[in-house]
Order: structure tokens, then sequence, then C-alpha cells
């Protein structure tokens, strides 16, 4: 029992101080350089156990003060181990980076870092990723090996994508404690769409002008209306050489093409693949007006009501592809088709025939 004690106290106080010993000097970088093959938080929780038992029965068959103090340091190990932790504990912070913006099959990386001013303690926590678009909720168990670490996400489809940090734990450095932390780690990016042509190219021939209406304010204007002079009429805009022919006040009266918007709709339903498309072709045709000197409005159905995007400049490009990544599905039964009343030209957007699931 002798050798046995002293053999176990020997290996667990040891292993136990070149555990701590990596975590003091290399932070989270211990979990990369820990000993054993189990869970660092284990392994140190097991290799205390092992320490104690054996102090105990070194202490029952050695009777000696030696023995005596050894037992009451390794029962008070743990108590001074929380002290030591527990400012770490309390300070240690999570923080989510975000990648940007990427686009549709472009790569990446979510990058997790630990920050702690203090010797890092250790750590563990749950990270929820939404995909707003199918809905599909993916569930990770974090134990951080680094003081930063990477995730890959999803960037098949179109859409935005939610990440959260929840049930955080932070344990002692012997791993003995653990302490509750709610950290407000959420981040959002979106999966933009890639800008392709749709099969067939809408004209543009069919822009339809309706008739002219008085410009509001007056003004310059390339197209006028000769009318009666009416009390309030600015004295700019009477027709002298005509007043004078007809004996009576006549009013040039500024005109202005009464057009009528030029409106794309599209439907947010179907399946990831018919999405992508539809989002693809929207994108394109969208930058395709204003390539032609065309502001236009995008329009379509989600299930928070009828949203609209007005696109005048190529700034609005980019804007217009965000609130479509954010937008809810179209409920179904319903079609955007309708919402095109007003217009002057409208071009309804249709998946492509053969798309990706």
């Amino acid at each position: 029992f002798f050798i046995f004690g002293g053999a176990s106290i020997a290996v667990g106080c040891s292993a136990m101080l070149v555990e701590l010993f990596q975590c003091i000097t290399f932070g989270g970088e211990m979990f990369r350089w820990s000993l054993y093959p189990v869970g660092v938080l284990s392994s140190l929780g097991l290799l205390y156990l092992a320490a104690l038992a054996g102090g105990t029965v070194f202490y029952c068959f050695f009777y000696a003060w030696f023995s005596w103090f050894l037992l009451v340091l390794l029962w008070c190990l743990p108590a001074l181990s929380l002290v030591v932790s527990l400012p770490a504990m309390l300070t240690m912070d999570l923080r989510l980076v975000s990648p940007g913006n990427p686009r549709r099959g472009e790569a990446a990386e979510l990058r997790l870092q630990t920050v702690c001013r203090l010797p890092q303690p250790m750590c563990r926590f749950r990270l929820r990723m939404t995909e707003h678009t199918s809905g599909h909720e993916t569930t990770f168990r974090a134990r951080p090996r680094s003081l930063q670490m990477a995730l890959e996400l999803p960037t098949n489809h179109c859409g935005a994508v939610t990440c959260a940090v929840d049930r955080g734990r932070v344990y002692d450095y012997l791993g003995l404690f653990r302490l509750p932390r709610r950290w407000n780690c959420q981040t959002e990016l979106l999966v933009l769409p890639c800008p392709q042509p749709p099969e067939q190219l809408p004209s543009l021939a069919q822009l339809q002008v309706l008739p002219y209406r008085p410009k509001p304010g007056g003004g310059f204007a390339e197209v006028h209306e000769l009318r009666d002079y009416r009390p309030g009429d600015s004295p700019r805009e009477i027709h002298w050489k005509l007043t004078a022919k007809v004996d009576h006040p006549i009013v040039r009266e500024a005109q202005v093409p009464n057009q009528g918007p030029v409106v794309l709709t599209l439907d947010l339903s179907g399946s990831p693949g018919e999405l992508d498309s539809c989002l693809d072709q929207t994108c394109w045709l969208a930058q395709w007006l204003l390539a032609h000197g065309t502001a236009h409005v995008v329009r379509w159905l989600s299930g928070t009501g009828p949203p609209a995007c007005s696109t005048h400049q190529p700034q609005d490009l980019s804007y217009l592809a965000e609130q479509l990544c954010r937008s809810s599905p179209t409920p179904a039964g319903s079609t955007s088709r309708t919402w095109a009343a007003d217009a002057c030209w409208h071009y309804h957007v249709l998946p492509r025939e053969e798309v990706s699931p």
C-alpha cells in the first residue's frame, strides 16, 4: 500500500502540475498540448481523484507529518483552484467574427475568439446555426482547442444564416467547478445570389408612356400645352405672342409623361434551387435595367407582407440583394403577379426549368 500510495501521488501530482503549467503558459492552446486522449475537463478531474486516493492510502499506512500535510494539501487544492480561477472565469468573453456576406458557393468561415486578460480557463458552449430560408437548424457542442477556432458555414443556397451561442460553461483550472455564463454572442451573415441572365431576355420596347400630365410647380419641359390664363399662374408662363393675337392671356403649361413604374416581381417559393434561380435572375435584371437608364421597383410577397425595393442607382443593388435574402418565403397559394397593375412595364421572374435541388 505504501508503494501504491506513493506511486499514485507521484503520477497524479506530476500530471496535474504538467497540465496546470500548460494551462497557465499556453492558455487556450493547452487543448492542443493535452497529454491524454480524453477531454481535458475530465482528465484533470480524474488525475486529481487519483492523487487524492493515493494521498489517502499513503496517509493510512505512513504515520508521519508529511503524509498528513500532503493529505490536507490535496483536500484544499480544489478550493485553491477555484479561488485562483474565479477572476478569469468571470471576465472571460467569447466573440463571433462574421466573414461578411459571401456569394453563393464561396467558402466562408465563422471565427470564434476567446478573450481573457488572465490565463484562459477551460470552457464549453453550444453553437446554434439557423438557415432562415429552409428553417434548418444545426447545433454544435464546442470545446475550443485554441484561442481561435473556425467553423465552415453553409453557402450552398441564398438566404440569411444566424449563429448564436448559448449554454456557456466556464471551468476552473482543475476542471472540477463550472460556472454558467450567458455570452451575448449572435451574428448574421447573408449568402448573396450570383447574378445570372434569364433564358429569354425581356424587351424594353414594351415600355408604354401614358398621356402627359402637368408638371408640378411648372418650370422647364420639352412638351408644353396651351391653355387660358388662370388666377395664380406665373407671368413667366404667359405666351405673349399668342396672347397678342387672340387678345386674352394664354399660358404655356409644362407637361411631363405620366409614366407608370417599371416593375419586377418574383415569388420566394419552391425548392432552395428554384429560389436561388429567381434571386440570381432578379439581381441580374435589376443591374441590366439600370445599365439602360431605367429606374424600377422590385416587388415580392413574404410572410410579413408585400415589400418593395426601389432601385434608382447601382448602390441600391446591394441593398436589394440583402432585402431579398432576409425576406421570409412567400405564403403557399400566393403570388406577386397581381402587384403590378399600375406598371407600364412588368416582368415576372420564374425559376429556370432545370435547377439543382
